[in-house]
């Protein structure tokens, strides 16, 4: 996932929050994506974890779906979901 980040970083603003929807870990270093990103990224840059008890089918289908975004800095991580949700 390395070379993703890096090349997704240099066009994205400084100071734009990093939202990471992959899962699973970063093979031969055991790291979860928030890990890899934050690591790649450096000085600092929000990133966040995006994850949830949703089914890409219902989603494809309109159905109601929740998602969460957790970040130990709790500040950051209330003021994402309004910027990812969408009206009904």
């Amino acid at each position: 996932m390395t070379p993703n980040v890096a090349a997704r970083l240099r066009v994205v603003e400084p100071a734009a929050a990093l939202v990471v929807a992959s899962k699973g870990l970063e093979l031969g270093h055991c790291l979860r994506m928030t890990e890899v990103a934050e690591a790649e990224a450096g000085n600092g840059r929000r990133v966040l974890a995006l994850s949830g008890p949703n089914i890409a089918a219902e989603l494809m289908a309109g159905k109601p779906a929740t998602s969460v975004v957790a970040r130990t800095d709790a500040s950051v991580a209330r003021r994402v979901p309004a910027r990812l949700g969408t009206r009904a």
